[in-house]
């Protein structure tokens, strides 16, 4: 039998990763819910999130509170877990890191950048013979595929650290259960 996979009430989240209990209920209330949450729970009902569900959730309300509105919050954390995947998973970079399968756990820095909230990249210090340099991919525009953008000189630059998110979670789950 599965072992089940442990879970966060909101409450324990907000309190564990220093988010306000009123922007992560606002934007479970505006229908951007983690993949597997219920989008409108009975009443009295606590939602439940597991490490996956954390992640996503964790990374939109660390936007929020950076001004970044909720719906293009989502698609960047959209974004950010196929990245992710295919960066530590796919490409072999770091195989047993994966927040989309709730493996929070890395020795690697990953980061986002959101240049003028229209374009995202990628970037880590996880590629073979990186040696501790983070390298970052090409920029994307947010929500219009996979083509590249050439030539982008941004002026304004918001950084996500995405390990650091993650630590945060795996932290969360940690204290919760006496670890």
């Amino acid at each position: 039998m599965a072992k089940p996979r442990p879970t966060i009430q909101l409450g324990q989240f907000c309190a564990a990763l220093r988010v306000r209990p009123r922007d992560a209920r606002y934007i479970l209330e505006q229908g951007y819910v983690p993949l597997g949450v219920d989008v409108a729970p009975n009443s009295g009902t606590y939602r439940q999130f597991d490490p996956r569900q954390a992640f996503w959730l964790a990374m939109v309300a660390k936007l929020k509170e950076s001004g970044v509105a909720v719906p293009l919050g989502a698609k960047i954390a959209d974004y950010c877990e196929r990245s992710l995947r295919t960066v530590a998973r796919n490409l072999g970079w770091d195989p047993r890191f994966g927040p989309d399968l709730a493996r929070l756990e890395t020795e690697h820095q990953y980061f986002a950048e959101i240049a003028e909230r229209r374009f995202i990249r990628i970037g880590s210090d996880a590629a073979p013979g990186a040696a501790g340099q983070v390298r970052f991919f090409d920029w994307h525009r947010i929500g219009r595929g996979l083509k590249p953008v050439r030539d982008l000189r941004p002026c304004v630059v918001l950084r996500l650290d995405l390990a650091e998110i993650a630590r945060q979670v795996e932290e969360a789950f940690s204290g919760q259960n006496g670890g």
